[in-house]
């Protein structure tokens, strides 16, 4: 279970890392209540607009966050990334 704890946001070169750690095994509704905005400011954030999103921990995620993936391609896309 997720409660404040958010996904780290490093560069890797010129790519911005949105880092899914241990405490992310499970990306429900809820915890997708808690990070949705702080993922799309991230990735509206990035500069220059290069994104990876790192699910290394990850071993489920609902149906909300392929709408989430979606929205931070149409940012990083709209961006010229």
């Amino acid at each position: 279970m997720v409660s404040s704890v958010i996904p780290e946001i490093r560069k890797c070169g010129n790519v911005t890392v949105i880092a899914f750690g241990p405490q992310f095994e499970t990306l429900d509704e809820f915890a997708l209540d808690k990070i949705r905005d702080f993922v799309l400011e991230a990735a509206k954030a990035a500069d220059p607009p290069k994104v990876v999103i790192d699910l290394s921990y990850t071993n489920f995620f609902g149906s909300s966050f392929i709408e989430i993936l979606f929205r931070v391609w149409n940012r990083v896309n709209g961006a010229g990334g």
